[in-house]
C-alpha cells in the first residue's frame, strides 16, 4: 500500500473515531448517563484529538516512533486549548464553552489534511529518523518491557487515584478548577477567600486548570474524581515524553528506552509518590517541556525554519501551563550553551547564533502571555514566598540549599548521576547529548551552591530558584552510561573495568531501592486503603455536599484551616482561611487568617473577640469539625481533637451569636449571628498582670527576639521518670506585639552530660554524642516543640506589658538516659522549611539551644517519684499539652 493510500485511511479512521466518540459522549450523557465513559471519551476528543492530526504530520517529518505520536498530539492539543481559552477569556466569553472551539479545531485539521492528500501533497522526510543502534530483538525486548510498565503505572494510578490530603497541593488544584466553573474564567479571583480575597489572581493557576474544568463539564464528572483519574491518563504520556526527549537528545533509541525504563522507578529523589502527582499543573507543563527540548535538538542539529515554528509553539505552550519549566527551559539551554562555547574551539559564532534564533524566537512569542500573567497576578506580597526556606547559611546574606534538602529532591540516583559527572565532562567536545548533560548536572549544582548566585536568584525567582535542582537529569544520566557501558567496557583498562562494575554496582541498589520503596508504597496504597479525612479528605465530600444544598448562593464560611481546605475544594462557597503551604504568593497575610479561623474556635478566645473577627471577614456561617482523630502539626497552626471539642461547648454556649444549622457525622454547621457587643459576656483571660511595670520579686529569666520576657519557670517535679509527664509553669512578658505574619514556636529541651571517650571533640560534639546514642540505645537528649499560638491565651494576641501565665506538661520518652537534666526553653521565629548554620549539624549548641531555666532529675523508669508527675493532668487551664517525640 502507497504512503498516500495509508494516510487517506488513518484520515478516515480517525475521522470515524471522532465521530463515534462524540456520539458516545451525548448518549452516555443524556440517555445512560454514565459519566466515568463521558470522562474518558472527553479526554479523547478534548486533549487528544485536537493535535493528533499534527502529530501524525510531524511522525512523517521528525521520523517519530509511533510511542512519540501520543505525547505530541497531547501537547499540540495543549497548545490549541492555551490559544482558545485565551482568546475565551480576553472576549469575556465562558471559558467552558471553549470545548467546542476545540472540538471543531479536531474537524479542521482532519480536513486540512484531507485536503492536502488529495492534492497529492505528502510531506518528504526531511529530518532522519535516530538510527537503530540496537538490535531488533533488544529494541523489542526494551519496547515490551516500556509499554508493560505503561500499562501497569495506568492500572495503579487509576485504582490509587491522585492525593487528596490535607498536606499536599491536590485540594488546591480541585479549589482553582471549581473557580473556573463557578466565574467562568480562566484566571479566577474570588476562590477561596471570596470577598476577604486579593485584587490578583493566583500566579500558580491558569490555563491547565480551566482545561481541566471543561473536561469535568463536558464529561459531568465530580472535579475531585476528574482529579483522582487523571494521573492514569498524564502519567504514561509523560514517560512517553520523556522517551521521545531522550531519544532526540542522545540520538540513541536504546540510551533513550534504558533511560525511560528507569525514569518512573528513580525519578523524584526520596518520594515514592511522584507519579501520583502527574496532574499537576508543573507535571504537564514539564511534559511539554520535554517534547519542547526534543525539538530544540532537532533544530540546534537541522536548522529547518518549520522546526524553529515548532518551537517556539511548545516553549508558549510550557510557559502557558506552568511557568517554572519555560524558567527550566531557558536555564539548561543557556548552561548548554555555556558548555558548547567552552568544548567547542571551532564554530562559536554558529553556535551562538543558532542559539539566540531558537531559544530567541520561543522566548518572543512566549512573552505577551508572560506580561499578561505578571501584570494580572506576580505579586511579592506573600512573605514566605522569597524568603529563603530549606537554605544552609554560611554567613549573613549568604547560604546555600541545604544539602539534605537538596537529597530529598535527587536521592540516592541523583547523587550517583553526579558522580558519573566527570565520565560526560570530558567526553563534552564529542556529542550534543554529552554537553547536555554536562550542562543540565552542573548548571543547577553552580547555582544552588553558589552562596552568591542562590540569594540573587531567589530575589528574582523566589523559591522557583531552589526548584532548580530539579533539572538535574539523572535518570538520563543513568541510561546513557549504562546503554554504553558494554560498548565501552572491552576497551577499558583492567582499572577502569573495576571503576566501571563498581559503579554499576552502586546504580542497581539505588534503583533496587527506589523501585523498593515504590512497590510499598503502592502495595500499602491498595491494600490498606483508608478513608479517613487526614488521608483522604474526598472521605467528608459527601457530608460538605450538603453546604451546597442548604446554603444558597456563594456563602463565607469559616473553619480551621484543614477543614476549610476541603471546603473550598468541595463545595462552591469561600472560606476565610487554608493552610499557608497552600496559600497564594498574592495573598499578603496567610498566617494571620489562619489565626484569626482558629481564634474563632479557641475556647479561651473572648466571644467579642470572636465576634470581631467574624465581621473582619464577613462571615456568614461556621463549620466545626470535630472528627479529627489526632492532633495535625503545620508550620503555623496545631490542631487537637481535643480543643476541637471543646470549641464545639463554647459555640453552643453562645446562643447570641451562633444559631445551629446542621450537624451531619462530625461536621457542625452555625449561622452567625450579628448580636449587640453589650451582648457578649467578656470572658477573662489568662493573664496575671497587663501592667506596664515589671512583676515584683526579681529579674527576668531571658528575653527572645526582643519581643517577649521569661519572667520565672516553675519545674514540677524536681526529680522524675522515665514515662511520667513534666510540668512547666512560666510567666512570660510582652515587650512589643508580635508582628502580623511572624509565626513563633517555643522550643524545651532538656539536656545531660554524655560520656566522653578519646575521639571526643568539642567542635564535633553533635556527632560524637549521634554515635554515642546509636551505640548505647539511649538518648541524651530530648525536644519537645509547643505551639504558643494555639495557647488559650495565643501568643499573637499578647499586648504590650502584659504578663501571661503558661502551663506546658509533656511526657519524658522511656529511651532517655536517666542523670540531671538541664531545662532549656528558646521562643523563636520559624518558617515552613527550617534554615540552618553549617554549625548546627556539628555542634550541641544549635538552632534549638535557649535560656538554660532550670533542671530535673530522671530516674530508673518504675521508681515512683510523685502523684503531680504521673498525672499531669493535661486539660487543667492554660496548660498546653504536647505529645510529640521530639529529637535533634
Amino acid at each position: 500500500m502507497s504512503k498516500e493510500a495509508s494516510e487517506r485511511n488513518i484520515l478516515r479512521l480517525f475521522l470515524a473515531a471522532f465521530l463515534v466518540c462524540l456520539a458516545g459522549l451525548w448518549f452516555c450523557s443524556i440517555q445512560v448517563r454514565a459519566p466515568g465513559l463521558c470522562l474518558a471519551l472527553s479526554l479523547f476528543l478534548l486533549l487528544i484529538a485536537p493535535g493528533f492530526i499534527p502529530a501524525l504530520r510531524l511522525r512523517e517529518k521528525l521520523g517519530l516512533s509511533l510511542l512519540e505520536v501520543l505525547p505530541f498530539a497531547v501537547s499540540l492539543s495543549l497548545a490549541q486549548a492555551a490559544l482558545l481559552l485565551l482568546a475565551f477569556d480576553w472576549l469575556t466569553l465562558s471559558v467552558v464553552d471553549a470545548r467546542w472551539a476545540l472540538m471543531l479545531s479536531a474537524l479542521g485539521w482532519w480536513l486540512w489534511a484531507r485536503r492536502t492528500a488529495k492534492s497529492g501533497f505528502v510531506y518528504r522526510r526531511e529530518v532522519d529518523s535516530v538510527p537503530s543502534d540496537v538490535s531488533g530483538r533488544t529494541r523489542s525486548l526494551l519496547t515490551i518491557g516500556l509499554v508493560a510498565l505503561l500499562i501497569v503505572i495506568s492500572i495503579l494510578l487509576l485504582r490509587i487515584g491522585a492525593p487528596l490530603q490535607w498536606e499536599t497541593d491536590s485540594v488546591a488544584h480541585v479549589a482553582a478548577i471549581r473557580g473556573v466553573v463557578e466565574e467562568g474564567k480562566v484566571f479566577p479571583i474570588a476562590q477561596p477567600y471570596g470577598p476577604n480575597g486579593t485584587e490578583r489572581s493566583d500566579p500558580r493557576f491558569g490555563i491547565f486548570h480551566a482545561l481541566c474544568a471543561v473536561v469535568a463539564v463536558n464529561s459531568g464528572v465530580g472535579i475531585h474524581v476528574l482529579w483522582k483519574v487523571l494521573p492514569a491518563f498524564f502519567a504514561p504520556l509523560l514517560l512517553l515524553a520523556f522517551f521521545s526527549a531522550a531519544r532526540a537528545i542522545t540520538g540513541s533509541t536504546k540510551a533513550a528506552l534504558v533511560a525511560a525504563l528507569l525514569f518512573p522507578l528513580c525519578y523524584g529523589g526520596v518520594r515514592t509518590e511522584i507519579l501520583r502527582i502527574a496532574s499537576y499543573p508543573n507535571r504537564v507543563s514539564m511534559l511539554v517541556y520535554l517534547i519542547s527540548l526534543g525539538v530544540f535538538f532537532r533544530f540546534f542539529r537541522d536548522e529547518k525554519r518549520w522546526l524553529l515554528a515548532l518551537l517556539a509553539i511548545l516553549v508558549a505552550t510550557t510557559a502557558a501551563i506552568h511557568v517554572y519549566y519555560f524558567i527550566e527551559f531557558a536555564f539548561v539551554t543557556i548552561c548548554f550553551l555555556v558548555v558548547k562555547l567552552i568544548a567547542t574551539r571551532e564554530e562559536r559564532a554558529h553556535i551562538l547564533a543558532k542559539w539566540v534564533r531558537g531559544v530567541g524566537v520561543a522566548a518572543a512569542v512566549s512573552l505577551p502571555l508572560l506580561l499578561y500573567r505578571f501584570f494580572s497576578s506576580y505579586s511579592t506580597a506573600n512573605p514566605y514566598a522569597v524568603e529563603g526556606q530549606g537554605i544552609l547559611y554560611l554567613n549573613e546574606g549568604l547560604y546555600i540549599l541545604s544539602p539534605l534538602k537538596a537529597y530529598g529532591w535527587l536521592g540516592f540516583a541523583g547523587i550517583i548521576s553526579i558522580v558519573l559527572l566527570p565520565y560526560f565532562i570530558v567526553r563534552a567536545r564529542r556529542r550534543d547529548s554529552y554537553a547536555f548533560i554536562t550542562a543540565a548536572t552542573a548548571g543547577p549544582l553552580v547555582l544552588i551552591f553558589n552562596p552568591v548566585l542562590l540569594p540573587v536568584a531567589t530575589k528574582v525567582l523566589s523559591y522557583l530558584a531552589w526548584r532548580l535542582m530539579w533539572a538535574v537529569p539523572y535518570a538520563l544520566t543513568l541510561g546513557v552510561f549504562l546503554a554504553e557501558l558494554p560498548a565501552n567496557f572491552r576497551l577499558q583498562t583492567q582499572k577502569a573495568k573495576v571503576l566501571s562494575v563498581v559503579i554499576v554496582l552502586f546504580v542497581a541498589w539505588a534503583v533496587v531501592g527506589a523501585t523498593a520503596g515504590r512497590v510499598s508504597f503502592y502495595t500499602d496504597a491498595l491494600v490498606h486503603e483508608e478513608r479517613s479525612f487526614t488521608t483522604d479528605m474526598a472521605a467528608i465530600s459527601g457530608h460538605l455536599e450538603r453546604l451546597d444544598r442548604e446554603l444558597e448562593g456563594r456563602r463565607v464560611v469559616l473553619s480551621d484551616p484543614v477543614t476549610a481546605y476541603a471546603i473550598s475544594a468541595f463545595t462552591r462557597h469561600f472560606v476565610t482561611a487554608i493552610p499557608v503551604a497552600h496559600s497564594a504568593p498574592t495573598d499578603s497575610f496567610p498566617v494571620s487568617r489562619v489565626r484569626d479561623a482558629l481564634d474563632v474556635l479557641n475556647p479561651g478566645v473572648s466571644l467579642s473577640r470572636t465576634q470581631e473577627i467574624l465581621r473582619k471577614y464577613r462571615v456568614e456561617f461556621v463549620v466545626l469539625n470535630t472528627g479529627f482523630s489526632e492532633k495535625l502539626y503545620a508550620f503555623e497552626y496545631e490542631i487537637d481533637p481535643l480543643l476541637q471539642s471543646e470549641a464545639l461547648r463554647k459555640i453552643l454556649s453562645a446562643p447570641m451569636l451562633f444559631e445551629r444549622v446542621f450537624s451531619e457525622a462530625e461536621l457542625h454547621v452555625f449561622r452567625v449571628i450579628d448580636s449587640k457587643e453589650s451582648e457578649l459576656s467578656r470572658e477573662e483571660v489568662l493573664t496575671v498582670s497587663s501592667s506596664e511595670e515589671p512583676l515584683e520579686g526579681g529579674d527576668s529569666v531571658g528575653s527572645f527576639s526582643g519581643l517577649f520576657s521569661l519572667e520565672s519557670v516553675e519545674i514540677l517535679p524536681e526529680a522524675i521518670a522515665r514515662g511520667d509527664s513534666l510540668r512547666l509553669i512560666s510567666l512570660w512578658k510582652c515587650l512589643s506585639p508580635l508582628p502580623r505574619e511572624d509565626v513563633y514556636r517555643l522550643f524545651v529541651r532538656l539536656d545531660t552530660d554524655f560520656p566522653r571517650g578519646t575521639f571526643f571533640v568539642e567542635r564535633f560534639d553533635k556527632l560524637y554524642r549521634k554515635l554515642l546514642e546509636r551505640r548505647t540505645g539511649e538518648r541524651f537528649r530530648f525536644r519537645e516543640d509547643v505551639d504558643p499560638h494555639s495557647f488559650p491565651h495565643p501568643l499573637h494576641l499578647w499586648k504590650r506589658g502584659e504578663v501571661v501565665r503558661q502551663n506546658i506538661v509533656f511526657r519524658i520518652p522511656e529511651d532517655l538516659c536517666p542523670g540531671t537534666y538541664r531545662v532549656e526553653m528558646n521562643l523563636r521565629r520559624v518558617t515552613p522549611a527550617t534554615n540552618f548554620h553549617l554549625s548546627d549539624f556539628l555542634q550541641d549548641r544549635d538552632y534549638y539551644s535557649g535560656i538554660e531555666v532550670g533542671s530535673v532529675e530522671l530516674r530508673e523508669s518504675g521508681r515512683r517519684v510523685s502523684n503531680a508527675a504521673r498525672t499531669g493532668e493535661a486539660s487543667s487551664p492554660g496548660s498546653a499539652v504536647t505529645s510529640k517525640d521530639g529529637r535533634t
